[in-house]
């Protein structure tokens, strides 16, 4: 009864594998947590001043790589294929952002696009695409209740991090 479902005590689980799995786990939180700092200081940020630095998205850039490549598979990290294209896919609704960003002139502005590069590289493909549909939401619903409330006109800047974050706290939990 217990092999049947894969319940069995020790059933192919020896310790390592039991180990391995909690500094996934461990690392997923990290990454999780790194990601929340960097959101809402980016968030203060940008509400503060309407820009992104480049230090700090750099800074976070280089802390999700560290922490992500020190959590991945062995197996995976011996393919560098399997290590590119992990972060290209992360980064790709970041790149499509910075390409509309330099078509329109910078009507999206380049720290926006670098932010969801960098959120690519903590969340991986499908979780950054989720965190860009859940943040482009909160600031459609966010500029029509400026504009309701006549806060903002139609033509107004909006900064972005602020519903990045927003997006993001959306986003863990409904992925909980």
């Amino acid at each position: 009864m217990w092999k049947e479902c894969g319940c069995a005590p020790n059933a192919s689980r020896n310790t390592f594998t039991v180990i391995k799995e909690k500094e996934m786990q461990n690392s997923e939180l990290i990454l999780k947590l790194m990601l929340l700092m960097l959101l809402a200081m980016a968030a203060y940020e940008d509400y503060q001043t309407g820009t992104l630095s480049l230090m700090l998205l750099g800074t976070g850039a280089f802390a999700g790589t560290a922490v992500r490549i020190l959590g991945m598979e062995p197996e995976v990290l011996n393919t560098a294929a399997g290590v590119l294209s992990g972060f290209l896919a992360g980064i790709a609704p970041g790149l499509v952002l910075l390409i509309l960003g330099f078509a329109s002139r910078e009507a999206v502005g380049y720290g926006d696009g670098l932010l969801i590069c960098v959120t690519g590289i903590f969340l991986g493909g499908s979780g950054n695409f989720l965190l860009l549909l859940f943040s482009l939401l909160l600031a459609a619903f966010g500029s029509v209740l400026l504009m309701i409330l006549k806060i903002r006109r139609r033509t107004d800047r909006i900064v972005f991090a602020p519903f990045v974050l927003g997006g993001y706290l959306l986003l863990t939990g409904v992925c909980l």
